[in-house]
């Protein structure tokens, strides 16, 4: 019987990981099994044949006669080994049709800040004679993702276990989550696809809306102000202030409203050796409010729960605060 699998390589890191952190933190080697059929894993090459490097060969455009060296591997890969009845059929060539990898690199977000995204990935077609056919996978949403700052991005064997403990959590609520969890989540996800800081902060602020917003009758900008820094200081991450809030609001409009935005990210500022940018940094402190309340969200019925209630979120994160 042939064996099908849907394979996502990440690659290795190369001049971009410090070499002190690499040695300390050593990412996952496998397998790990995160549930839903995917593996977490180094995939070792078997009888001489590197399943990895062919899956990146295979995603690489070559053009004609154009096959250029290339100076990184495999870190570790997500797989799936694929039932007959997904892909004999028309969706023979279609990768994880039902979201499983995609799920999981998501919500591997909520765990360790990571730029994972869907550049070498294919479905693997290991027939009885032998044969290997791999069908890359292209025009994918997320096929690129981004980050925020230069901190180790890769898992180690204890975080691998967290992240399957976080998306066995995630798939008993997910379906009764409330719309507000849903939609911040999926505007936390944009955000780490997205390649200019001006996208990025419009989607973290519309997550952060999706949350906190309630009233109509109420100043827009003082629910997202006042009730973000309130959510920061429960979820403990310290750093934020009404300004700074505002800040990031101003910038969001700036954006969605047409006007030119003055964040600034360098290009290749994170291929060097300097620290990331100011406003680089800023917009990577609302993304981790935004990622830690979706995960708060999906770890605690309590705080879930009052997101199904605008009575209850102007209850929890009042607007008469002391500004700060």
């Amino acid at each position: 019987m042939d064996v099908v699998r849907d394979v996502l390589v990440v690659p290795s890191p190369g001049y971009l990981a410090d070499p002190d952190e690499w040695m300390e933190h050593r990412p996952v080697d496998g397998p790990v099994d995160l549930g839903n059929g995917v593996m977490l894993e180094r995939l070792r090459p078997v009888d001489g044949v590197d399943l990895a490097e062919q899956v990146i060969h295979a995603s690489l455009p070559r053009g004609l006669n154009f096959d250029p060296p290339r100076s990184f591997g495999q870190l570790y890969s997500f797989w799936r080994e694929i039932p007959e009845q997904e892909w004999n059929g028309q969706e023979m060539f279609h990768f994880d049709p039902i979201q499983a990898i995609r799920e999981t690199v998501a919500i591997s977000r909520l765990v360790l800040d990571n730029a994972h995204g869907f550049e070498f990935a294919g479905r693997v077609f290991d027939r009885d004679d032998g044969n290997r056919k791999i069908a890359p996978l292209t025009g994918h949403d997320g096929r690129t993702a981004y980050r925020a700052r230069k901190t180790r991005f890769w898992f180690t064997e204890p975080e691998a276990n967290e992240l399957r403990t976080l998306l066995d959590q995630y798939r008993a609520v997910m379906d009764d989550l409330p719309d507000r969890v849903k939609r911040a989540f999926w505007e936390a996800e944009q955000s780490s696809m997205s390649r200019y800081i001006t996208d990025a902060v419009a989607q973290i602020a519309t997550g952060l809306e999706a949350l906190l917003n309630t009233d109509e009758n109420e100043a827009i900008t003082a629910q997202f102000v006042k009730r973000s820094r309130q959510l920061a200081d429960e979820l403990g991450i310290e750093g934020t202030t009404n300004t700074y809030w505002s800040g990031i609001y101003k910038k969001r409009s700036e954006v969605v409203h047409g006007a030119e935005s003055t964040l600034v990210a360098p290009v290749g500022w994170h291929e060097s050796d300097e620290e990331p940018p100011e406003d680089v940094k800023k917009i990577g402190k609302a993304q981790d409010v935004l990622r830690s309340a979706v995960r708060r969200a999906i770890e605690n019925d309590e705080f879930c729960e009052v997101f199904e209630s605008d009575d209850a979120i102007a209850d929890r994160w009042p607007l008469e605060q002391p500004d700060r």
